[in-house]
């Protein structure tokens, strides 16, 4: 989220238009935020977890008919 509005920065050139980026003991951090390896963990897990699920499209139309789809969807919710 912290980068969605750096064609301002880079707009007016401040700072040289960059974002510094450090690894530490726990994560990854910037000037303003941080990201811990755990929490880049889970979200490729999850990520990886919806590539095979989406990958198969003739199964989610099957679970969308069925009424699963709308389940799994309020349990993510959740």
């Amino acid at each position: 989220n912290y980068t969605t509005h750096s064609e301002d920065k880079i707009e007016t050139m401040q700072d040289i238009a960059g974002y510094h980026i450090w690894l530490t003991n726990s994560g990854i951090s910037c000037e303003k935020v941080s990201v811990s390896f755990t929490e880049i963990s889970e979200a490729l897990i999850d990520l990886a977890d919806n590539a095979k699920y989406y990958g198969n499209p003739r199964k989610v139309l099957e679970e969308i008919q069925n009424g699963i789809y709308d389940e799994k969807l309020e349990k993510q919710k959740k």
